[in-house]
């Protein structure tokens, strides 16, 4: 019986392919990422993934000059609970960039480190989708 369930698992992975990839590393729907309005101020956002979740944040707008491009910057927050961006973005990053205008991301991590491969995956498409969908200066 050992041996049937080993061979059906390895099937599985086999036949599997990308498709196994996008449900353990879920990321951003980028039509959500397009519909967002980049109105100034800061927004309780919450966007949902390709695996039915949701990824919630915080993001600072300033105010946006038409054609105009802005840095960005990811303010990625310390350890704790599920909450913890809420607090960060608030308490911190938000006031810490007051004086540059630039769209500030506060999101939430999975798990208790940022350096794991499904967060890091999930940063990363994050940036592209951003830089593809709003107006990043990229220099």
């Amino acid at each position: 019986m050992k041996y049937i369930l080993l061979i059906c698992f390895s099937f599985m992975m086999i036949c599997g392919g990308h498709s196994q990839e996008v449900n353990y590393y879920p990321i951003v729907k980028p039509k959500a990422l397009k519909k967002f309005k980049l109105s100034q101020g800061i927004h309780k956002a919450s966007f949902p993934m390709n695996n039915g979740q949701t990824w919630n944040m915080n993001i600072q707008i300033p105010e946006l000059k038409p054609d105009e491009t802005v840095p960005l910057i990811l303010a990625l927050h310390w350890a704790g609970n599920d909450n913890a961006y809420i607090e960060y973005s608030e308490c911190l990053a938000f006031p810490a960039f007051e004086g540059n205008k630039a769209i500030i991301v506060a999101p939430t991590g999975d798990g208790m480190h940022w350096i794991t491969a499904l967060n890091e995956y999930r940063i990363v498409n994050l940036v592209k989708q951003i830089k593809k969908h709003w107006p990043i200066d990229e220099q």
